[in-house]
């Protein structure tokens, strides 16, 4: 197993499976990023009004789970460290809810799918932040040495760089090989090699990285104080809901020629998302 030496040196092996972390991580996130909302409706059969209430819905779904995770995970004790372990026991369940996400059914009424759909799809986040929260805490935990930390993040992003690329490359040939018959079994089958490929980094990483520093416990705060910390971040809040907003106004194109209820479901969204604007207005002012 790769360790820190007595200079605070990494050894190469843990810095190359440090940087294959990222590499599963984006096999599966940017396969789900590029394809899952293309899956949804023209595979799955879900309504673009549904997939865009989920997306809406994730954001602060995910807003909750990230500080939760993060506190267990600060508080995990094992003989593998805090960290590690989450890889080695969240990485294959995540790859599973992977699966399971592009597990198609449009025989299913639509009420179905949607259930279906967000059950799936908020477990794959939860798992997603099981891994990558401790994955990206991991580096601080390998070393204290400056130049060390910045070599590892570059292995990183490097890795990532290249699985991006490869990723490119090699997933639209992949739906077109296996789903000649079926799209819904390409697409399933491409989610069980990435998320086959997502499980064998994380252990490659969890067998060849150590958490050489202990870094202390940090002072318990509550989830509650932690999300009114974050809703009274107006830089948080101004970027979010630019960030939100404009994602929102692409899709506006296709409002044309939907039905009402459609339309109501979409303009609520933007609605919601465009409330923080008057925050950016007058913190702009100041």
């Amino acid at each position: 197993m790769g360790s820190e030496n007595k200079n605070g040196k990494v050894p190469l092996i843990s810095k190359i499976a440090y940087g294959f972390g990222d590499v599963g991580c984006n096999f599966s996130w940017m396969f789900v990023s590029n394809f899952l909302m293309i899956f949804y409706t023209d595979v799955f059969g879900i309504s673009m009004a549904a997939v865009s209430a989920l997306m809406l819905f994730s954001r602060f779904w995910d807003a909750i789970n990230d500080p939760i995770v993060g506190g267990l995970t600060d508080k995990t004790k094992s003989r593998w460290g805090r960290y590690r372990p989450w890889l080695l026991v969240a990485a294959p369940i995540t790859a599973i809810l992977l699966v399971m996400t592009f597990w198609a059914r449009p025989d299913w009424p639509q009420n179905g799918k949607i259930i279906y759909m967000v059950i799936t799809y908020c477990l794959l986040v939860l798992g997603y932040t099981c891994v990558n929260i401790p994955y990206g805490t991991l580096c601080g935990a390998m070393t204290q040495d400056i130049d060390e930390r910045a070599k590892i993040n570059t292995s990183r992003s490097v890795a990532a760089m290249i699985a991006i690329g490869v990723l490119n490359i090699i997933t639209v040939p992949l739906l077109s090989k296996f789903g000649s018959h079926s799209a819904k079994t390409g697409y399933l089958t491409v989610a069980v090699i990435y998320g086959c490929i997502f499980t064998a980094c994380h252990f490659f990483c969890f067998a060849k990285t150590k958490e050489a520093v202990i870094i202390p416990e940090k002072e318990k705060i509550s989830v509650k104080v932690q999300l009114k910390a974050v809703m009274q971040d107006r830089y948080y809040l101004d970027l979010h809901c630019m960030v939100e907003t404009q994602i929102f106004c692409i899709t506006l194109h296709m409002w044309k020629g939907m039905p009402p209820t459609t339309q109501l479901i979409r303009c609520a969204s933007l609605f919601l998302l465009s409330s923080g604007q008057p925050v950016f207005n007058h913190y702009s002012a100041s």
